[in-house]
């Protein structure tokens, strides 16, 4: 008889981190797993978390929650299944169990593993994205080499110590410029609430790594990083239409990576999609060099 699948617990997590490593693909931290699980705990309406083990060895985990990056009946799901353990219909219980919340589920998957690609479109996934991971070391990056020359009334800075009108006018930039990138196409329009929890309200967002461009005291755009166990992420670059055609994304990125190197910071990694011809260039300017791929694939919750 197959075990049954099971919520995972507080007290699982000790054990589960390197299995949440690889579901998540990335570096982790017992604290902030147990936050993250603290988060979807706190929301059960669009989030849960679970587990098959056997004789005391987890086979199988999967966890979803709301996508802010898709649509809003949307869900973003997490499945991993122990290599020894494929083929027992883990994966696919765990599946069924997402298919109960009856939203969309999306899910990313290498776009080098062929297995887990050809099974997620057996049961309906589509493919709907591809996107790059690129990284760089900081501490290989030279301020000079790629200094240059700010435009004229533009200006450099962070938003450290900012007031409320100035987190206010971020804001608004990013809800608009957010709108009009490849990822954000046939969406709806972030709330605000949305934009908030995105930058503001992150805990892994520091404000003095949080670079933005004012041209004539005018906020025309930022790029924000997230600390990470391990490793920086360059999460967003955002630029208004006012100001483009300036290389302000070149240069507020090119003014991060000084700070990071500053900050003794040897890892700092993003993501774009295939289609952000401008931005994956901007990166290879800079000196990031282009990792794997993955896909995004879609399906409705219901088979």
């Amino acid at each position: 008889m197959k075990p049954d699948p099971r919520r995972v617990t507080l007290q699982d997590l000790p054990a589960l981190m390197p299995l949440y490593a690889a579901l998540l693909s990335r570096p982790l931290t017992l604290e902030r797993l147990e936050l993250r699980f603290q988060r979807l705990e706190a929301c059960p309406e669009v989030s849960a978390q679970w587990l098959v083990e056997e004789e005391g060895a987890t086979l199988a985990l999967c966890d979803w929650e709301a996508n802010d990056y898709g649509t809003p009946d949307s869900l973003r799901l997490n499945v991993w299944v122990e290599p020894k353990a494929q083929g027992r219909g883990f994966g696919t219980a765990l599946l069924k169990l997402a298919e109960q919340t009856g939203k969309l589920l999306s899910a990313n998957i290498a776009d080098d593993d062929s297995p887990s690609l050809a099974w997620a479109e057996k049961r309906g996934f589509v493919f709907h994205a591809h996107r790059f991971e690129s990284k760089l070391d900081p501490q290989e990056f030279d301020p000079a080499q790629y200094a240059q020359p700010l435009p004229e009334g533009v200006t450099l800075g962070d938003m450290s110590g900012a007031s409320a009108a100035e987190w206010d006018e971020l804001t608004v930039l990013l809800i608009e410029t957010f709108a009009q990138t490849p990822d954000a196409q046939s969406l709806p329009k972030w709330s605000v609430e949305t934009a908030r929890k995105a930058v503001q309200l992150s805990p892994q967002m520091r404000p003095e790594w949080l670079i933005c461009a004012w041209r004539d005291g005018q906020l025309v755009g930022f790029t924000a990083a997230l600390d990470m166990p391990g490793m920086v992420y360059n999460q967003m670059t955002s630029v208004a239409d006012t100001a483009k055609g300036l290389s302000l994304a070149y240069l507020m990125k090119a003014e991060l990576l000084r700070r990071l190197k500053a900050a003794g910071v040897s890892d700092v990694r993003t993501h774009n999609h295939a289609a952000n011809l401008a931005m994956l260039r901007v990166n290879e300017k800079l000196g990031y060099v282009r990792q794997h791929g993955r896909w995004e694939v879609r399906r409705s919750g219901s088979s």
